[in-house]
């Protein structure tokens, strides 16, 4: 319970406050304590309500929250940023390759790993500086920058200056202040570029793109445009659509704006406070630095290579991984914004051709070949794969060298053995064919000679006029049985008429005896005479008849088997039985004085049948038995000859094919190979550092002298490839006539008495061993196969030239300005306002204490009818009207009386 006291001041603190609610607590105003209590829970949750809202706003107050204003100025004027180019490679090639730094440079950027320092002492660059690799060998200006138009008035690389960044050496177009203000938007009002980014010096370095990366700044700041800057390819035609904005920050504790003082920088910007930090810490750990890095009076010094690799690039890592942080780079409070627009289109043809028609266009061309030649033999991997090429022509080349010389060693190999072989079979054939023609003479001379000569003596006069003899001895006859003539003239006539009769019947004898005698010469092969062939001694005569062919003569058919028996006794016998029968007849008549017509007409006719068989066997006999072995060997000397033919013609072919090769090798080895090997000089010349360049080898190998040389060589291993083939063929063909002409000389039996009386052993021999031995000539000739030397090795000669070849004509075809090139090279830049206005964005405070009061107030009016002086009320009750104050205020004022 309250004392008395207490109560009343609150009962009438109670009534009196504008606390609104608070009276209805006092038991004066509610007597039902329900309604108190209803009205304390009322009270409660109000002020619990205003309470929770103060506690939000000043939380919310000391959040510290701001606004950021969006504003659109629209000016007369406005100031061009500057402009800030750089190319995305950073080397020249032939610069690189001028200064000895080629090599260097591809080994830093090719691989993944920096290079050591003792790799660095490989190339002697330790303490070579940055500004040495970087500056040194970066693209220039005036090289680059083609033409310029600023507010289409023309400009030039003298507007531009050089300035280091962290892309590398770029150019940035900064004019005059007053010469820098733009008075209206739009391409025609800004800057218009047309560069080239030399693509064709293009090499290893730290960056891969090709084209620019262009960057909009402030004048004041420092480029950096490896971050910030946006990359253009070649080809194309960008229009940066620029709009510039301007940005005021709030300092703590609403915002994060500050400034320091930076010691390298006069500018503040929080890249360049990273930089500025860098620095500092750079200078203590590695004593120097980057190259594009800013500093005063040389200090520190630009590093050199051997501390980039050493410090410097661990550096790098160790900053951002912890040292960044420390570095204490707030936003600036104010800076400026050129964000640009960037469209692109391809660039036009106009433009190309325009190019083209240039008075630069030589010059473009004669920097394209001395770059691509110094990037050719700069170039490790380029230079070693046609260092390769070369070598394998060149190895290729020497192989073909040997081919050749033994291919030609072959044909000479295949001639002398040629030849030799062709001079024995000429001996042999000679020899064979004199055999031929000493059969031949033999036959005609020494046994169909007196064939003829006995047919003049007897054989042909056998059946002379047989009818006539036969119609003049009947008459005679006739006239002799009839005649009256006295004894004497009848015995005249008689005896005239069996003289005749015995006449004609001795020359049948003869005749026979002759018959016989040719018969029996041919079955015996004894000659009827003995002439001399040519020089040969007539000892040779008996040896060389063809004993069988002529034995065999006399009975080789049925015709021979009848007519040599039947002609030699029956039809001899019966002209002699057939003149006995005429000589009764001539008896008969010439003592009876009479005739049987009928014997005489019998006797008659029987003697011209007599006469007919005769002349009938006599021809049979002679064409198949005593004219054949003539014939047979004349068929013999001629098959024989056919032979010699078809061997003599196949040697010549083969011969011709021979000298044909041999001429073409005579004349490669006088003039193509020569050639060659003047061509592999000069590709060696150039793979070692001569004087050549590839320009000068292509103009050479793809000559159309040098494709006359080339197609000779293809011409020459075409012609070894089917001459050898036919050289091959011709071999296997000549065989035949070979083992044919051996064959019959071996088994012509009619000859072995000859070859055995002349001690021809070399016809005497078996057939099979013959055949075996030439065989094995021909063999022993085809183991000098000039096609088996070729295999491959012309097709690896002409692959390694046309390689050579075909790099050498990519080479002279890649030296080409057209509108590839000039798209591969050339862009064109324009940057713009898109419109004379900014922005400007500012930050401001979104909540200040005036707002806390009043959102205060307005939750205790709202919660519990309160404002600022319920507070001050309730103030006075506990500090003035409660019993408590007021007995210390006594307590108090007694003692100041006391």
């Amino acid at each position: 319970m309250l004392p008395n006291g207490v109560r009343a001041t609150f009962e009438d603190f109670s009534q009196n406050t504008s606390f609104h609610g608070l009276r209805y607590l006092s038991p004066s105003t509610s007597r039902s304590n329900t309604r108190r209590i209803m009205w304390l829970l009322f009270v409660l949750g109000c002020l619990t309500a205003v309470i929770l809202q103060i506690i939000d706003r000043v939380n919310y107050f000391y959040s510290w929250p701001l606004n950021v204003n969006v504003k659109i100025n629209y000016n007369q004027t406005l100031e061009f940023p500057a402009v800030t180019i750089c190319n995305q490679n950073a080397f020249r090639g032939t610069e690189a390759a001028r200064t000895g730094r080629y090599q260097l440079v591809e080994q830093m950027f090719s691989g993944t790993d920096l290079l050591s320092i003792e790799e660095l002492a490989l190339h002697n660059a330790t303490d070579l500086s940055l500004d040495d690799l970087y500056v040194d060998l970066a693209h220039t200006k005036k090289d680059m920058i083609v033409s310029c138009a600023w507010k289409n008035n023309a400009c030039g690389a003298e507007d531009f200056k050089t300035v280091l960044t962290d892309h590398g050496v770029c150019f940035t177009f900064v004019r005059d202040a007053s010469d820098m203000t733009i008075t209206s938007s739009g391409v025609d009002s800004g800057l218009r570029l047309t560069l080239n980014v030399e693509q064709y010096e293009y090499m290893a370095g730290p960056h891969d793109a090709a084209g620019l990366k262009i960057l909009l700044h402030d004048p004041m700041e420092m480029p950096f445009v490896h971050e910030l800057g946006q990359a253009v390819p070649t080809g194309t035609h960008a229009f940066f659509g620029v709009k510039f904005m301007s940005i005021d920050n709030l300092p703590s504790p609403h915002g994060d704006c500050a400034t320091k003082e930076l010691r390298h920088t006069t500018y503040y910007t929080t890249e360049e406070c990273y930089l500025d930090c860098l620095i500092n810490y750079a200078q203590i750990k590695c004593r120097c630095r980057d190259t594009y890095w800013p500093y005063f009076n040389d200090s520190p010094p630009v590093c050199t290579l051997g501390q980039q690799v050493s410090c410097l690039e661990g550096f790098y890592d160790e900053f951002d991984r912890s040292i960044r942080e420390k570095c204490g780079c707030p936003i600036p409070c104010h800076f400026s914004i050129y964000d640009p627009s960037v469209s692109y289109s391809s660039i036009s043809n106009h433009l190309v051709s325009k190019l083209l028609s240039s008075n630069e266009t030589k010059q473009l061309k004669e920097n394209l070949l001395h770059s691509y030649e110094t990037t050719a033999k700069m170039d490790h991997e380029k230079f070693s794969h046609f260092q390769d090429l070369v070598n394998t022509f060149g190895a290729n080349m020497k192989v073909i060298e040997a081919v050749i010389k033994k291919i030609g060693s072959f044909l000479q190999m295949q001639e002398n053995k040629t030849t030799q072989m062709f001079m024995e079979m000429q001996d042999i054939y000679l020899t064979k064919e004199k055999i031929y023609r000493y059969q031949e003479y033999a036959i005609e001379k020494n046994f169909l000679r007196g064939r003829e000569a006995m047919e003049e003596r007897t054989l042909a006069n056998v059946a002379n006029a047989y009818a006539e003899f036969a119609m003049v001895n009947a008459r005679r006859i006739r006239r002799l049985a009839n005649s009256t003539a006295d004894d004497e003239i009848r015995k005249d006539l008689y005896e005239s008429i069996m003289d005749s009769l015995k006449v004609r019947q001795e020359i049948a004898q003869l005749a026979k005896d002759n018959i016989s005698l040719l018969i029996k010469s041919y079955i015996d092969g004894t000659p009827i005479f003995n002439y001399k062939f040519e020089n040969v001694s007539r000892d040779h005569n008996p040896y060389i008849v063809p004993k069988p062919l002529m034995n065999e003569s006399m009975h080789h058919n049925s015709y021979t088997e009848k007519y040599v028996p039947k002609l030699e006794k029956s039809d001899m016998q019966l002209m002699f039985n057939v003149l006995e029968m005429f000589m009764n007849q001539t008896k008969l008549a010439y003592e009876e004085r009479s005739i049987n017509e009928t014997e005489l007409n019998y006797v008659f006719e029987r003697f011209q049948f007599a006469c007919r068989t005769y002349l009938y066997s006599k021809s049979v006999v002679y064409t198949n038995g005593i004219d054949r072995p003539l014939a047979i060997i004349k068929d013999r000397h001629d098959q024989f000859d056919r032979l010699w033919v078809t061997f003599n013609s196949e040697i010549k072919e083969l011969n011709q094919n021979i000298k044909s090769l041999t001429e073409l090798i005579t004349g490669i080895n006088s003039a193509i190979l020569p050639t060659f090997k003047s061509l592999q000089s000069k590709l060696y010349n150039y793979t070692e550092n001569g004087s050549l360049g590839l320009m000068d080898l292509a103009t050479l190998f793809t000559s159309n002298h040098t494709d006359g040389f080339t197609t000779n060589v293809s011409i020459f291993f075409q012609e070894v490839q089917t001459r050898g083939q036919s050289i091959s063929d011709l071999l296997s063909l000549i065989e035949n006539p070979i083992d044919a002409i051996w064959t019959q000389i071996i088994n012509d039996e009619d000859s072995w008495d000859y070859y055995n009386y002349t001690n021809n052993h070399l016809f005497l021999r078996n057939l099979s061993e013959v055949i075996i031995e030439w065989n094995s000539k021909l063999e022993d000739i085809k183991t000098f196969d000039i096609r088996r030397h070729v295999e491959h090795s012309a097709e690896d000669f002409y692959s390694s030239f046309e390689n050579v070849v075909s790099h050498l004509k990519r080479f002279e075809s890649s030296i080409v300005v057209d509108s590839t090139f000039m798209k591969e090279n050339f862009l064109q830049i324009d940057i713009f306002y898109r419109q004379l206005s900014y922005e400007y964005i500012n930050q401001q405070k979104a909540y200040d204490f005036f707002a806390l009061i009043s959102d205060v107030g307005g939750a205790m009016g709202l919660f519990i009818g309160a404002s600022l002086l319920t507070i001050l009320e309730i103030i006075d009750l506990f500090l003035i009207q409660l019993p408590i104050f007021k007995h210390k205020k006594e307590i108090k004022q007694n003692s100041i009386m006391h």
